[in-house]
């Protein structure tokens, strides 16, 4: 048997493996992606790329790539419950994750499935450097102190060979061989229910009445109090749930069921209705009780599972790639200690378990039926309020208990998300975030001479990527411009102070001149020093 090596072996091939492999390439790793699939999936499923997930893909240069083409994001939409989508209107829904949104991020929701941007990724990785392998399934893997080994098989040949890897991500979803062979147990933090969908095509242009819906409930019977969600033009889905307690089956409902449903979903019994083809999956609330064994990463569905209200799973896990990506890299360039990838377990998973009870939440909600014991966020503290607490960070003395912060109120708290603020470089205007994605940055006051010097004398001796520059106001000719005066305030830093923010738009750190030396909190960062050592 044959073998291989590769710095990292990603399991799945799907969006968050591919996603995982567009950072890794970016930060100059090329990994070997496996996908037990013939190609990329054809299926949208996830209908939309949040801007949370939008600012990691700007920071790696495809945020444009990933948009050109897409339907406008509006924020017109609602979410209506009706008896039929052409007659009566029960409920409206209306969202509030556009409140604000401009004063909280450059970026924006991107309309497009999954079938649209998967192409986009395996193209951007392959581009840099991965190996995609389709109709390629993981057989089995073990590891030691030095690394993996995987063994995995040509489906259409049958023939195995073996890879040594020196980290292995599983993105292989939630019945995920890799967390099974961890024997990493999941936590139910709901009840389970099954589903079906179907993606069709069908005019429903007199139905909608001009309405732009996000999704619509068809609180009826015959309808299945199914779900019509839209694609793109005369594209659908529909979606119902069936019960295998009751003795129903994914395989009973013939293509005349679906139309009948669909029919009287739209409230029009002689509406053409053509499917394309049907999916099965699960509408559920999971949490893996861990993300990461030795050199063995979990990463989106495998990590955790949650329905789709909210639009957060996808959007999730790639959160996690881009995490777990930065982190490989720097340890496998010999820039951080090992250390650091313990600090990816203690961020995601608490993030994870926040944004699947969120979930959760609002699925209840929409359905009219009790809930958890969680408050119910709004949508933009979701997507960028949750906070971290890690060796990666290094706590203030202004620190507070909490997994979550309104990122519309920002504070520069280490932990949190670096606030987006308008800047002018050069005489072009750009977003602080605009700075963040390729390595760490350094932000610092009026009077932060001296830390401007001490970063870029470590940049100019160390292998490290950290980029430096002094923000205020023009009469003090800094390198960035804070063209609305808001440095100071929203990232908590004083006129001889300084912020250090990490690959993914964190931050690690800031203080003043006497709360130590740069070199000594990038050591700590990085889990370098006595901790350190190369992979």
């Amino acid at each position: 048997m044959t073998v291989e090596t590769t710095p990292v072996l990603v399991v799945g091939g799907s969006f968050v493996g591919l996603a995982t492999a567009a950072f890794l390439t970016s930060y100059g790793i090329r990994p070997l992606v496996v996908e037990r699939h013939p190609g990329p999936g054809v299926h949208p499923r996830a209908r939309g790329l949040n801007p949370r997930t939008m600012e990691l893909f700007r920071g790696i240069g495809v945020e444009d790539r990933i948009s050109a083409g897409t339907p406008p994001v509006t924020g017109n939409e609602v979410l209506i419950q009706v008896e039929t989508l052409a007659g009566k209107e029960i409920r409206r829904i209306e969202s509030s994750t556009f409140d604000g949104i401009t004063e909280v991020t450059p970026s924006n929701w991107v309309s497009i499935g999954q079938d649209k941007v998967e192409p986009i990724l395996r193209q951007v990785a392959e581009e840099r450097g991965a190996d995609i392998r389709y109709s390629t399934e993981l057989v089995s893997f073990t590891q030691d102190a030095d690394g993996v080994d995987a063994v995995i098989r040509d489906r259409a040949t049958g023939e195995e060979q073996t890879v040594r890897a020196q980290y292995l991500v599983g993105a292989d979803g939630h019945r995920s061989l890799v967390r099974k062979t961890l024997g990493i147990e999941v936590d139910e933090l709901a009840t389970t229910m099954h589903a079906l969908s179907i993606l069709f095509r069908a005019d429903l242009t007199e139905a909608l009445r001009g309405r732009e819906v996000v999704m619509a409930v068809a609180l009826n019977p015959q309808a299945r109090f199914g779900v019509l969600t839209p694609v793109e033009d005369d594209q659908w889905m529909y979606g119902i749930r069936y019960d295998p307690a009751k003795g129903e089956t994914a395989d009973q409902f013939t293509e005349d069921d679906w139309v009948t449903m669909v029919r009287a979903a739209v409230g029009d019994p002689e509406l053409e209705v053509k499917v394309e083809l049907t999916d099965e999956w699960e509408v559920a609330s999971r949490i893996a009780q861990g993300y990461q064994t030795g050199r063995v990463f979990l990463a989106g569905d495998s990590a955790h599972l949650m329905p789709p209200a909210g639009g957060f799973g996808a959007n999730t896990g790639a959160q996690d790639a881009q995490n777990l990506a930065w982190k490989l890299a720097l340890v496998l360039q010999g820039t951080a200690g090992p250390g650091l990838l313990d600090t990816y377990d203690a961020e995601r998973r608490p993030a994870g378990r926040l944004t699947v009870n969120q979930s959760a939440e609002r699925t209840a909600a929409r359905k009219d039926e009790p809930g958890g014991d969680e408050e119910q966020l709004d949508e933009l503290t979701v997507m960028f309020g949750y906070r971290y607490s890690s060796g990666a960070v290094i706590a203030d003395s202004s620190a507070e208990p909490g997994t979550s912060a309104d990122p519309r109120t920002p504070t520069g708290l280490p932990g949190t998300r670096a606030a987006h603020i308008a800047i002018d470089r050069n005489g072009k205007r750009l977003s602080t975030v605009d700075l963040f994605g390729r390595g760490f940055v350094l932000l610092a006051g009026e009077q932060g001479h001296e830390w401007i010097a001490a970063a870029r004398a470590l940049a100019a001796s160390n292998e490290l990527v950290l980029t430096a520059y002094r923000v205020g106001s023009r009469q003090s000719v800094p390198d960035l411009v804070d063209l609305d005066d808001r440095f100071p305030a929203v990232y908590g830093v004083a006129a001889d102070g300084a912020v250090l923010v990490r690959p993914d738009g964190f931050v690690a750190w800031r203080g003043r001149p006497g709360d130590g030396d740069l070199a000594g909190v990038i050591e700590q960062v990085l889990h370098r020093g006595a901790q350190g050592g190369q992979a």
